[in-house]
């Protein structure tokens, strides 16, 4: 069996990890991916964070005893921008501003976006 390079397999389910910007997870979007057996919508909520899944129903690998298909399930990866022009910057700073200063403190240890995918995928 040959690795794909987009898709892995859990059981019946599928699994994939989808790059959205930083302004997709804020605002949400709507997304049409080529799937296996062609294009799928997959709507990102408001809000969404980097490491969730959003699963598509019935679009994972056919049963081979009964029917039915398992699930495809999408991994979210948030991309933060790295280059931004001055009046990109100066508009995240107008926002920053207007958000409520966060106190940084420590979170649950994890072991990077891919350990935290497979947490949620398998978990």
């Amino acid at each position: 069996m040959r690795h794909h390079e987009i898709f892995s397999r859990s059981g019946d389910d599928l699994l994939a990890t989808l790059e959205v910007q930083m302004t997709d997870a804020i605002l949400g979007a709507a997304v049409t991916l080529d799937s296996l057996d062609g294009p799928v919508s997959i709507e990102i909520k408001p809000g969404t964070q980097s490491a969730d899944v959003v699963t598509v129903k019935e679009r994972g690998i056919t049963r081979l005893r009964g029917g039915g298909r398992g699930d495809l399930k999408v991994g979210v990866h948030v991309q933060t921008p790295v280059r931004l022009n001055s009046s990109e910057l100066e508009l995240i700073k107008q926002f920053a501003s207007k958000r409520p200063p966060a106190k940084p403190q420590f979170s649950k240890f994890q072991q990077g976006l891919f350990a935290k995918l497979r947490d949620r995928f398998l978990g």
